[in-house]
């Protein structure tokens, strides 16, 4: 059955488009002759999921380089990596997200306090709560830290036996189970620059850039992270970016808090194989008195790197 699904993608791509150049069909071309398309697509998508097998000619990505505003034109990390998918990947894509979002709803399997990438849930959300928790805690005359952790391309660098493993603990196993795995598994990617094109790279870790399911399997992968044993606090997250809101009516107290806090969230991080942007990490004091300062001697580290104050 493989050698057939395989055989039906490389015949519809040679009838319709070259595979390399999936990335330039236009919608409105597959809108305005749906009755034709629709039938050949409904074919090789139904039989991918019997299969649990995703198409080969849908895993290859485009990838363009993208100059970043004033940057040297000289240095390659001056360019931002854009990545183009199939359109028919994309269709077929949004399909099998509805689904594993209907099911991961049913369940109320996906964490509370994640507002990104959900419908109905925004960056307004996610300040929303995180002033009302602020607030709250300045009523009972409570000191508040908030610790913001980034995480350096979490995207492109989970690992997706780890993925694999938390997809099927959440319930979703089966053809499902294998067809997310083939979805994942033997990605390819070549770089495309003033029309010239490299040669074909693999792609071993993280979650299809541009893709439409991607988003959803990165919430799945980081979906524990508010769930970590003995954490005190339950984090605000908004797809990889977490921040921590911890109370006290000491600063003493609030300071070993929240060490224990970054002890405990650095341990689930290496544990996901992922890495801290100690760069981009920081914390901030906030106090229900403006006349009360934080002492010099709050401080707050990870690997024996201070981490700076906002």
């Amino acid at each position: 059955m493989l050698y057939i699904l395989d055989l039906l993608m490389e015949f519809f791509c040679q009838c319709f488009i070259d595979a390399r150049n999936l990335f330039e069909s236009n919608g409105h071309l597959i809108n305005d002759f749906k009755n034709l398309f629709s039938p050949v697509l409904a074919k090789i998508f139904n039989l991918s999921v019997m299969q649990g097998i995703f198409p080969q000619d849908l895993k290859i990505a485009k990838t363009i380089p993208i100059l970043k505003p004033n940057n040297d034109k000289q240095l390659c990390i001056s360019y931002r990596p854009i990545s183009l998918l199939s359109i028919f990947s994309k269709i077929f894509e949004t399909l099998i997200a509805k689904r594993l979002r209907n099911y991961l709803t049913k369940f109320n399997i996906l964490y509370d306090h994640q507002f990104g990438f959900r419908p109905g849930y925004s960056t307004n959300m996610a300040l929303l709560d995180s002033m009302d928790t602020i607030l709250e805690n300045f009523d009972v005359g409570n000191k508040v830290a908030g610790i913001f952790i980034d995480l350096s391309k979490a995207f492109d660098t989970l690992d997706h036996s780890i993925l694999l493993n938390k997809i099927y603990n959440y319930g979703v196993r089966g053809m499902m189970f294998d067809w997310i795995k083939s979805y994942l598994k033997d990605r390819q990617q070549f770089t495309y620059y003033n029309n010239f094109s490299s040669s074909m790279c693999p792609i071993s870790f993280g979650v299809p850039q541009g893709s439409v399911l991607g988003p959803l399997l990165f919430l799945l992968y980081i979906n524990d992270l508010g769930n970590i044993n003995n954490l005190n606090c339950k984090p605000n997250l908004f797809a990889d970016d977490a921040n921590f809101f911890i109370q006290s009516k000491s600063y003493t107290d609030l300071n070993n808090v929240c060490q224990n806090t970054i002890n405990l969230v650095e341990k689930w991080i290496l544990a996901n194989r992922l890495t801290l942007n100690i760069d981009k990490t920081c914390y901030m004091l906030f106090s229900p008195a403006l006349s009360d300062p934080s002492p010099n001697s709050f401080q707050l580290t990870v690997n024996n790197t201070v981490i700076k104050k906002s």
